[in-house]
């Protein structure tokens, strides 16, 4: 059984920057942790903050207390909860983004809902964040935006269909959850998230959804991203269960100053690739 990692140890990556050629930042929100990175005028990363906090109430006094993020400059936001949803672009109604929700699980009161727009507006990810929280980190930004965490990789894997084979099972892994992507015939079938938290359990909802389906076990391809090896997933454990297993490293969309280049090896699927 692992263990999730719940007291994260807080790193600064610096590129010994000037904070004041700090063009934009992009806000990672997860339960336990938040990875801010900050960009010059090129979108080069100069500054990398990584802040664990046990409970959701010394997020609050953590991103207040954070120099980086009290700049006022274009920041995104990308929220890693379980409340999204993927709404087809001709039945979208931005006035019905709650009522999208209620797929996902029950209702939540004082929620802001939010939403990112896919292949020319025929994908919509519907997600959502607590009004208090919303507000708190909306405060003195003039130039701000919402994204659900899934966005990423949705987007990564959205881009690369043209080359899936044509049953295609694409996962990517973090601290507790993954995300799962499914393609058949080069279209998304299935996207959605997973509580993870040993190799095992991501066995059996791979193995389910190539079930549901009717993908062929001798035929479909499985890759996997993400933190494999805090989960102890090899090629060589892989290779037990699939016939056409990849661990394969996501094109790169990130850019980086030396100082802050180790944050690559963090195996967090963003420090690769972000939706922008």
């Amino acid at each position: 059984m692992r263990v999730q990692k719940e007291n994260i140890q807080n790193k600064v990556y610096s590129d010994r920057f000037d904070i004041q050629e700090v063009s934009n930042l992009s806000l990672f929100l997860f339960t336990h942790q938040y990875v801010l990175m900050g960009r010059d005028r090129n979108d080069k990363i100069s500054a990398i903050h990584q802040v664990g906090f046990p409970e959701t109430g010394s997020l609050k006094d953590a991103i207040k207390s954070d120099f980086l993020f009290k700049m006022d400059v274009p920041t995104q936001v990308y929220v890693h909860n379980d409340s999204f949803s993927l709404v087809p672009g001709v039945l979208y109604d931005p006035s019905l983004d709650s009522a999208y929700l209620l797929f996902s699980g029950e209702a939540q009161e004082n929620q802001q809902t939010f939403h990112s727009s896919f292949e020319s507006s025929k994908l919509q990810l519907v997600g959502s964040l607590n009004q208090e929280l919303f507000d708190l980190i909306s405060e003195n930004k003039h130039k701000i935006s919402f994204h659900h965490g899934a966005c990423s990789f949705l987007s990564f894997s959205l881009k690369g269909k043209t080359d899936y084979i044509d049953q295609e099972i694409l996962v990517v892994i973090y601290d507790g959850f993954c995300y799962l992507s499914a393609f058949t015939n080069q279209e998304l079938t299935l996207f959605n998230r997973f509580e993870v938290d040993n190799k095992e359990i991501l066995l059996d909802y791979i193995s389910g959804v190539a079930h549901q389906l009717s993908f062929n076990a001798r035929h479909y391809r499985v890759s996997i991203f993400g933190e494999t090896q805090d989960f102890g997933i090899s090629s060589s454990w892989g290779e037990q269960y699939f016939w056409n297993f990849k661990l394969p490293t996501p094109s790169l969309n990130q850019s980086y100053h030396e100082g802050t280049l180790l944050f690559k090896e963090s195996m967090l699927f963003e420090s690769l690739y972000e939706f922008k």
